[in-house]
């Protein structure tokens, strides 16, 4: 895949971070488990952030929040 980027300069500091992190709780609207597990990338330049992903399973809280 080819991209052009237009004004990039080099920054003078760059950081990045990847973390995944989970979350359990009960949906109030049924009283099921909602169990997420959650990934995430920040891009900080220069000392702010300039980017952040967070992945996760988008089919976990439609099964928790949905009544049988």
């Amino acid at each position: 895949m080819l991209a052009y980027l237009g004004n990039v300069r080099q920054p003078s500091v760059a950081a990045a971070l990847f973390a995944e992190y989970s979350v359990e709780a009960q949906a109030p609207e049924t009283g099921k488990l909602y169990k997420q597990t959650y990934a995430g990338l920040l891009i900080a330049l220069d000392g702010k952030n300039a980017l952040l992903r967070e992945a996760l399973d988008t089919a976990a809280a439609p099964a928790a929040m949905t009544p049988d």
